[in-house]
């Protein structure tokens, strides 16, 4: 593998764009004839692509001579020089990118512990009807994992879960009744069970990484809304008419509460009305309108980003002019060669130029000596 400017501008310019054709489709009606769990599939995989931008061993380049010289040039150009080291724009730009990315994930790591400080210094729960909600919701799952529920004095907080490894749920010290914390609950289990805080904090990694692009920020934004709605879809996809319309009040009712940040946790409210609007739009018609064609086509699309991605790199092809002022090209065209015992004699527009011990172009006609 080999990681160079090239795979660099490639990986941003080809996931870049496709990046913005997904928030463009999120954005539109369309989205709504496609399955979650598939646009879902397709941010992850553009996310994820952006933490190999290497050229592999079974990579083809691809010349371009029109406009990539020039952004290719513009990158290359020399910052500082010594009779020792000559140190280039992209090289200055990879070291500040190096620095930053460092300091960015050292803040994250650092908040999240005194985030998870937080967490532990709040008291268990101790009302019977939680404890019992929980371990009712717990016991669906095939290998259920203990799950600690606190309490947060603040009664705005935003239901919310936290902690990978040691799961906690944080609930605000309101009244509750036995319907409302399944909801909660189930909600934010099914975040759990299904690996949502393992990907928040890749997605969060990956931001930090990529810190100076902004199409990794937007996607990044558009793959958590579609891990609520994902959620919605999977803990809902048993319930009748009637318990989604349940579901969707009580959906409202907490995005009254103050949304607080949880670190690399999930809440169950997501505030903003056009969030809200969508998840409440999506569950009550989850599985209608919903086009295997669309999905097919999407999925098709992912596939050639990653082949164009992967097989494919695009380098700059550019000879400047003192060079092709003393230089030749030879072609089918303009050129033959003549075998002559173990030699071919190389004629470029007529006359002759040199003597090769071997044919170096498939495409220059060949002809034996008369």
């Amino acid at each position: 593998m080999r990681f160079s400017l090239s795979t660099v501008l490639n990986t941003t310019i080809i996931l870049g764009s496709s990046s913005c054709f997904l928030i463009l489709l999120l954005r539109s009606k369309w989205h709504r004839k496609i399955p979650v769990k598939v646009i879902l599939m397709v941010c992850l995989a553009i996310m994820f692509r952006f933490l190999m931008p290497f050229e592999f061993p079974f990579t083809i380049t691809v010349g371009i001579t029109k406009v990539w010289p020039h952004i290719y040039l513009f990158f290359r150009r020399t910052v500082f020089e010594s009779s020792d080291v000559t140190i280039y724009l992209y090289q200055g730009l990879f070291a500040i990118w190096a620095a930053g990315s460092v300091f960015l994930l050292l803040r994250l790591y650092l908040k999240s512990i005194r985030f998870k400080k937080t967490v532990l210094s709040l008291p268990d729960a101790e009302n019977p009807l939680v404890i019992s909600a929980l371990d009712e919701v717990n016991q669906r799952y095939k290998h259920p994992r203990p799950v600690r529920i606190a309490v947060s004095s603040d009664i705005n907080t935003a239901p919310y879960i936290t902690g990978i490894l040691s799961p906690t749920v944080v609930l605000p010290d309101i009244e509750w009744n036995s319907q409302e914390l399944s909801f909660v609950l189930g909600h934010e289990l099914t975040h759990y069970y299904n690996h949502h805080l393992h990907i928040k904090l890749v997605c969060e990694v990956i931001t930090l990484l990529y810190f100076w692009n902004p199409f990794v920020y937007l996607l990044k934004k558009q793959i958590f809304r579609l891990l609520e709605l994902e959620t919605d879809s999977l803990f809902t996809a048993s319930m009748n008419e009637e318990k989604r319309l349940a579901y969707a009040e009580c959906m409202l009712n907490m995005s009254r509460l103050q949304y607080l940040s949880p670190g690399l946790g999930t809440a169950f409210a997501t505030h903003g009305e056009s969030n809200l609007h969508q998840r409440i739009q999506m569950l009550l018609e989850d599985g209608k309108n919903k086009k295997k064609f669309p999905a097919f086509l999407l999925s098709a699309f992912a596939l050639l980003v990653f082949l164009l991605n992967f097989v494919f790199v695009f380098e700059s092809s550019y000879t400047p002019p003192d060079i092709q002022a003393t230089t030749i090209t030879l072609n089918e065209k303009n050129a033959y060669l003549i075998h002559r015992g173990d030699e071919y004699d190389v004629y470029y527009e007529g006359e002759y130029l040199i003597s090769v011990p071997e044919i170096f172009d498939e495409s220059i006609p060949v002809y034996e000596e008369e």
